[in-house]
């Protein structure tokens, strides 16, 4: 169990692995075409979703892998039995991080860490690039 932070940190990562796409597509098409004045009417490429919804769909996929990564050492603690049964292996890298050699508990948090601040800190620079454009816009008027 001491490891559950690197398990959900490893989940995480994988998540991030797989959704981070669409979130870079949607930073780099939002954009506010020349006379237009309000970032209401920014103009995104098709099939490009709104660089909130890719954000946010990073955010919960993340947390819902990290959960599903450290579930099986949640029910091996409360229940006692051993990951015997092929269907243990609900999350891919659990047999390897449960037999790696970790030296210490501090890799999954700083894995964890790392990747809640990366989020964090784009959410504010997704807030403050609105804004600039938001005072832009006001400032043509």
């Amino acid at each position: 169990m001491a490891q559950s932070t690197f398990h959900f940190g490893f989940g995480m990562l994988c998540a991030t692995v797989c959704t981070i796409k669409p979130v870079i597509q949607a930073w780099c098409a939002a954009r506010i075409p020349e006379g237009r004045q309000s970032p209401a009417a920014a103009v995104a490429a098709p099939n490009v979703p709104t660089l909130s919804s890719a954000i946010a769909r990073w955010c919960l996929w993340s947390y819902a892998i990290g959960t599903l990564a450290v579930f099986p050492a949640v029910v091996r603690r409360m229940t006692g039995m051993e990951p015997t049964h092929p269907a243990w292996n609900l999350f891919v890298g659990y047999p390897l991080i449960d037999r790696l050699p970790l030296p210490s508990i501090i890799l999954g948090e700083i894995l964890m860490g790392s990747i809640l601040g990366a989020q964090y800190g784009l959410i504010l620079l997704a807030i403050y690039r609105h804004r600039a454009r938001l005072s832009s816009t006001r400032r043509r008027k």
